[in-house]
């Protein structure tokens, strides 16, 4: 097996003061659809930087903590998490800048995973029901709907495929509260589950006894997932033609990858910093 590597950013975080230094803990980074910036959650806030690296700089200053960015595949909208009133609920604001909306109003927590492909509506999971399901809710804002129904009984971390509906999630409590538990093997295993909610279709798409988890869609339909089936440690994984291919060969696991809607890029967290997946060369350096 060919090792590949993925390219570490070499950033900096520039602080009030405008010191310096090196950035360690950012969380569940999003691309935009060009795959040339990534956005992040540091310290409360949602940060932004190139992903060639560079000097990261701050899109949010609330008086809450803002997490959980996702960018909406026009590249016009960034989604997140915002606790300005204790607990969670779902913000958006123009990615060029200008008024942050609250979409969510609700005592559970709300937190955003993703888009419709139109960018009309965002998909967040909730513990406002059932421990936690996945729901979506319009940019102008209105009554969310939950997606799912009474079929599963936890599912999270929706992704959607971009013509044909079909929604990958995963439902267990390994994926959703303990994604950082390896080498877990047992009935509470995640693996990728996919439903369409117009033909009602469901499909067991992998079927491992470790974890499968945090699916991620570009926009020619590419799935992609991490996986501790090859060494116990989260790889990045392309589910093609029905079979997953290995894509990374990590020692050290990797986190909350993200793909680029254009499917350049795949932005995820290893060793408590970012890093990027270039698809085109496989990750190779060049």
């Amino acid at each position: 097996m060919t090792r590949f590597f993925t390219a570490f950013l070499a950033l900096m975080l520039v602080g009030s003061a405008a010191q310096a230094s090196d950035l360690y803990f950012p969380t569940k980074p999003s691309l935009t659809p060009d795959g040339a910036t990534i956005y992040f959650a540091h310290q409360g806030d949602i940060w932004k930087v190139p992903t060639t690296g560079g000097t990261a700089v701050r899109v949010t200053a609330m008086d809450g903590n803002e997490t959980s960015p996702r960018v909406s595949p026009d590249g016009k909208w960034l989604a997140f998490a915002g606790s300005q009133e204790g607990n969670a609920n779902v913000y958006v604001m123009p990615l060029a800048g200008g008024p942050i909306r609250q979409l969510t109003v609700h005592d559970a927590n709300d937190e955003p995973t993703g888009w419709s492909w139109d960018s009309q509506n965002v998909h967040f999971n909730s513990n406002r029901y059932n421990s936690v399901s996945t729901y979506s809710v319009s940019l102008n804002g209105g009554t969310p709907k939950r997606l799912f129904d009474f079929y599963f009984n936890l599912p999270h971390d929706a992704a959607q495929h971009p013509t044909n509906g079909d929604i990958v999630f995963t439902d267990t409590w390994e994926s959703l509260r303990f994604p950082s538990r390896k080498r877990y093997r047992g009935a509470y295993n995640p693996d990728l589950k996919s439903y369409n909610l117009q033909s009602k279709n469901f499909r067991q798409l992998t079927d491992h006894p470790g974890k499968d988890m945090f699916p991620s869609y570009d926009r020619s339909g590419n799935l992609y997932f991490v996986s501790d089936r090859h060494n116990d440690e989260y790889n990045l994984y392309l589910y093609k033609d029905g079979t997953p291919e290995r894509l990374t060969n990590f020692e050290t696991s990797a986190y909350y990858p993200q793909v680029s809607a254009d499917g350049s890029k795949i932005a995820f967290t290893r060793d408590y910093q970012l890093w990027v997946y270039d698809v085109a060369s496989k990750g190779r350096k060049r």
